[in-house]
């Protein structure tokens, strides 16, 4: 499992030749995509920051802080894969996970005051 996860995941963030991609996954960092211009963001404020820091781009903390943000991007992008076939594994539909009784915001506060 954790590896068909993580082959989706490359699939989907563009990190695959088309050979090895997961069929019917769609690469979300594509030119154009969403998951592009908000690349394309970060990227941006990274240059700007080195420049303004006065180091270039490969700052150690710098470059840290970007890599341990990408992979706790990958962790969650893998376990929301790994959640997701559980439940069809089981059989629950993605409504099924929403129905379930909320509690109340009235019954909440009511019960602060017991």
């Amino acid at each position: 499992m954790d590896k068909l996860a993580k082959v989706v995941f490359q699939t989907m963030t563009g990190m695959l030749i088309p050979e090895y991609c997961v069929p019917g996954v769609e690469n979300m960092a594509a030119r154009g995509t969403p998951y592009d211009e908000a690349y394309k963001i970060a990227w941006e404020a990274r240059l700007r920051l080195g420049e303004r820091l006065g180091t270039d781009i490969e700052d150690e903390d710098l470059l840290e802080f970007v890599e341990a943000m990408e992979e706790a991007q990958k962790i969650i992008a893998i376990e929301m894969f790994k959640k997701g076939f559980e439940f069809a594994k089981n059989g629950i539909p993605p409504y099924k996970i929403y129905e379930r009784k909320r509690p109340r915001i009235e019954d909440f506060v009511a019960s602060l005051d017991k």
